[in-house]
């Protein structure tokens, strides 16, 4: 059905992005990256085709361009916390510490109540030799576990917790 729609509506940016998504989701990577580059072409202002492009691009390994897609869709849409919780992220897979730190904290800004973007932030801040401050965010990762996931993992304290989440201390 989509390819048929593609085929009556060639230039529509939606259409080409619907389809990205959904090759994406059957981690067709390489044919995901054809359509959502499509959808940028057709729709130049939309982030969304710019966010998922980036995620694409990341999955190919094709880091650079993932990085600029994400900025260009922080860009597009600068009040959007999701596309700066995904820079930060790869970003602190990178090993750029500095960098993400600041996307995180402007990921909370945007929406202080992403978890992702706490986790991630308390994750890098030991990197940057601010482990005090990371550990203000050790609650909230303590609180992600149940009583019963903290069973399974054995945990009587937070010793126990130190292989499931990082940079506990």
């Amino acid at each position: 059905v989509l390819l048929r729609a593609v085929a009556l509506k060639q230039d529509e940016g939606d259409v080409w992005l619907e389809l990205g998504t959904v090759s994406a989701r059957q981690s067709e990577w390489d044919r995901a990256r054809q359509e959502l580059e499509a959808a940028r072409r057709f729709s130049p202002a939309d982030p969304r085709a710019a966010l998922f492009l980036g995620e694409v691009l990341w999955k190919l390994e094709r880091r650079r361009e993932a990085l600029a897609c994400l900025r260009d869709a922080i860009r597009l849409n600068p009040t959007d916390w999701q596309p700066r919780y995904r820079l930060a992220h790869n970003l602190t897979q990178q090993g750029d510490f500095s960098e993400a730190a600041a996307e995180y904290r402007e990921a909370l800004r945007l929406n202080p109540a992403s978890l992702k973007s706490k986790l991630g932030l308390a994750a890098v801040l030991p990197n940057l030799g601010r482990r005090e401050e990371a550990l203000q965010d050790v609650p909230i990762a303590v609180s992600v576990f149940s009583s019963d996931d903290l069973r399974l993992l054995q945990a009587q304290d937070l010793g126990g917790l130190q292989g499931s989440v990082p940079n506990l201390n």
